[in-house]
Parts: C-alpha cells; sequence; structure tokens
C-alpha cells in the first residue's frame, strides 16, 4: 500500500516519462540531422571549392544508420 506521498513522487516522475516521450517522439531522427548537416556543408563551396565539400557530405551521409 502506497501513502500520499509516494504516490505525489509517482504521479510527478509519470508526468516526466509522458514529457519525455513526446519530446522524443518529435525530436529529429539521428539520419535527419546528419542529411541537414550534409546539406549545409555543401554551402561551403566557396571556401573549400566543390570536390572537397562534395566528398565531405558524402561522408557524412554514410554515416547514416542504414535500418531507418
Amino acid at each position: 500500500m502506497t501513502n500520499v506521498k509516494d504516490q505525489t513522487t509517482i504521479t510527478k516522475l509519470m508526468q516526466e516519462v509522458n514529457v519525455l516521450t513526446a519530446a522524443l517522439r518529435d525530436a529529429p531522427s539521428r539520419n535527419d540531422v546528419l542529411e541537414e548537416v550534409a546539406t549545409e556543408l555543401e554551402k561551403f563551396t566557396f571556401a573549400f571549392g566543390v570536390d572537397t565539400v562534395h566528398s565531405f557530405a558524402a561522408f557524412v551521409r554514410g554515416l547514416k544508420d542504414v535500418q531507418e
């Protein structure tokens, strides 16, 4: 049997779990983040040259998980 203090703690913990679950559901996947990084890298051709930038963007894209 739980007392009021324990029940309050359990309720607060469940609220935190619900908040974290919602945040994880809305978070971009690792692959999405890697694609965004690669896309932004491709904008740096003025500083490093097209071949270098495209090679590095391809490397970053190669880090994606295949399962998704």
